[in-house]
């Protein structure tokens, strides 16, 4: 990143992910600049003008998991430039296949039948993979407990539409693409964007700044927020 004097910072949550689940990544940037959260409540052709209307040249973008590949496509698409776009346990293309690290499409495709049967059971399951291999695994699983009470008013519909987008969005052109400086931020021991992205992401796009975080699954807890806030801010 170029420049660390940000004007505001946009975090983008993932999928599934209430405004409770940003709060270690807002804590970590709030002493710095001005924050504004995001989470997929609503389809792509409602969020994706909102964000754009408010990013600008002096905008800094933090979007975890599948709030990064929202970034990633409206950028895209917009040939906006921003400050900078850090990608927080984000993949460009999340299922994978035979050449590129992902969580494949068999469990994404799991993850659809048990939203259709149950999905108060689904997302204790998705949060508990959060925090899996974290650690502090135990300690994290408790404070994700109430993410899926306080979704209780997002539509299944909605969630169903945003999966299909982990599903099938392949962003790896897409990010290639953007005029703007990118850092990825991947967890250790996350179960969701394997670590083993690191080498594909250096690999594919050597002007980015990639970095692995000890100890963190795909959660990003207060440690790691404040890490990755440092990083981003320090330069």
């Amino acid at each position: 990143m170029s420049d660390r004097r940000f004007d505001s910072v946009h975090l983008i949550g993932g999928w599934a992910q209430p405004q409770s689940a940003l709060e270690p990544l807002t804590q970590a940037f709030s002493d710095a600049s001005a924050v504004t959260t995001w989470t997929l409540c609503d389809s792509y052709a409602a969020l994706a003008p909102q964000l754009s209307a408010q990013w600008n040249e002096r905008t800094l973008i933090v979007g975890w998991s599948l709030g990064g590949s929202l970034a990633i496509r409206r950028l895209a698409a917009e040939n906006l430039k921003v400050a900078g776009l850090a990608l927080v346990a984000c993949n460009p293309f999340f299922p994978g296949d035979s050449h590129w690290p992902g969580v494949g499409l068999e469990l994404l495709d799991s993850f659809a039948e048990d939203l259709r049967v149950d999905r108060g059971r689904l997302l204790r399951r998705f949060n508990l993979l959060q925090t899996q291999g974290a650690a502090a695994a135990r300690a994290q699983a408790r404070q994700t407990l109430g993410f899926a009470s306080d979704i209780e008013s997002w539509s299944d519909r909605q969630l169903s539409a945003s999966l299909e987008w982990l599903r099938s969005w392949d962003l790896r052109d897409e990010l290639a693409r953007l005029d703007v400086p990118v850092s990825h931020f991947l967890g250790e021991a996350d179960a969701i964007a394997p670590v083993a992205l690191a080498q594909s992401l250096q690999q594919n796009y050597p002007a980015h700044r990639v970095k692995i975080i000890g100890g963190m699954s795909h959660f990003p807890d207060a440690e790691a927020s404040r890490f990755i806030a440092e990083c981003l801010q320090s330069g």
